[in-house]
C-alpha cells in the first residue's frame, strides 16, 4: 500500500512539473514571436524616418532650383524654347549669311 500512494505522489508532481514546462514553453515562444515583431516596427519606423530626412533635405537643398515637373509630352518644345533663349543671349551655333 505504502509505494502506492509513493507512485500516485510522484506522478501529480510529474503532472504539475510537465504542465510547468509547457505553459514555460509557450511564454518564450510568445516573447519571441513579440521580440521579432518589435523589432521589425522599429526598423520600419527608422526606414521611414531615413526618408523622411532625405526628403526634407532634398527638398531644403540650397542646389535645388525648382521642384516644378515637366510633362514629359511637353519635353522638347521646352528643350527647343531653351535653345532659341541661348541662340538669342550669343550662345549655339549661328550660321553665316551670305553677302549680297
Amino acid at each position: 500500500m505504502p509505494d502506492i500512494v509513493f507512485h500516485v505522489f510522484i506522478l501529480i508532481i510529474d503532472a504539475f512539473l510537465e504542465r510547468r514546462d509547457r505553459q514555460m514553453f509557450e511564454l518564450r515562444e510568445q516573447l519571441k514571436k513579440q521580440f521579432k515583431e518589435t523589432q521589425r516596427a522599429q526598423q520600419k519606423e527608422k526606414r521611414a524616418s531615413d526618408l523622411n530626412k532625405r526628403f526634407i533635405s532634398y527638398s531644403t537643398s540650397p542646389y535645388v532650383v525648382s521642384t516644378d515637373r515637366i510633362s514629359l509630352s511637353r519635353g522638347p518644345s521646352t528643350t527647343q524654347h531653351r535653345f532659341a533663349i541661348c541662340t538669342e543671349l550669343g550662345g549655339g551655333r549661328r550660321i553665316p549669311q551670305p553677302a549680297t
